[in-house]
């Protein structure tokens, strides 16, 4: 059966480069005729995230006078810090669903070229030995699964020279995030994730990766995981983050 939907997955991807070379390519996300998959005003519309931020999960913080919110003044998490470049609403949501659930591939070059320019003039927040993504699920996705998790990793990966290592799996199957509430979020992925090798991730610094953070429920349980496996610390980078976090409230 997979073997099966890996050849589905070839013959479409075939059929769409086809159809670039018959006929002019657009914009998947607004139509315009161009020369790229996403145009230059679409990317334009990638809302970026400015400081003030809280210095450890990177909440935009509403008082300039502060430097952490007061999640992590109650509740630190198990990270050191987390970053994102930009918000996860308006042409980004459009180009990351495109990717996510409608294998359109093609866009992925042009999505997280924003993401690496970020990285590379804020490396030095986030030294580490290996990248790990977040494991994606398979059931999330109703026909193909494009891991952005795994491809920002690569992204992130070829930028910086860090190597990915995908030690994190989970111990039982979850529903879709995208799909649930805050607290069923949390209820969700709480213990959901093992580490594997993790002889090479003790006593290491890492960088976890993913494309989204909404509640920062899955970094949250990922980071446990890490932890309890001997990873010394732990730095996190997701490509979009929503407007404000509910990470501490259902945990």
């Amino acid at each position: 059966m997979a073997g099966k939907r890996k050849k589905e997955i070839t013959v479409v991807g075939l059929f769409d480069n086809l159809l670039e070379l018959i006929f002019p390519n657009h914009c998947r996300l607004c139509d315009s005729e161009t020369g790229e998959p996403i145009c230059r005003k679409c990317l334009n519309e990638f809302n970026p995230i400015f400081p003030p931020l809280c210095k450890i999960c990177g909440n935009p913080l509403r008082d300039s006078g502060m430097e952490i919110c007061q999640d992590c003044i109650l509740n630190k998490p198990r990270y050191i810090l987390c970053r994102s470049p930009f918000y996860y609403n308006g042409k980004l949501k459009e180009a990351l669903a495109l990717l996510k659930f409608k294998n359109k591939i093609d866009l992925f070059p042009a999505i997280f070229k924003g993401a690496c320019e970020y990285f590379r003039e804020n490396e030095f927040l986030f030294p580490a030995k290996y990248i790990i993504p977040v494991p994606s699920h398979r059931q999330s996705y109703a026909k193909v699964n494009n891991s952005t998790s795994q491809l920002l990793a690569q992204a992130v990966s070829q930028a910086s020279e860090i190597p990915v290592l995908e030690c994190l799996s989970h111990t039982r199957k979850i529903e879709p995030q995208h799909k649930l509430n805050s607290k069923q979020r949390w209820e969700n992925v709480k213990k959901a994730f093992k580490v594997e090798r993790s002889d090479e991730i003790k006593g290491r610094t890492i960088l976890l990766v993913d494309d989204i953070i909404t509640t920062g429920a899955t970094v949250s349980e990922c980071s446990r995981a890490l932890s309890e496996a001997g990873v010394a610390k732990i730095h996190v980078f997701t490509f979009s983050r929503t407007a404000g976090l509910e990470r501490k409230k259902y945990e």
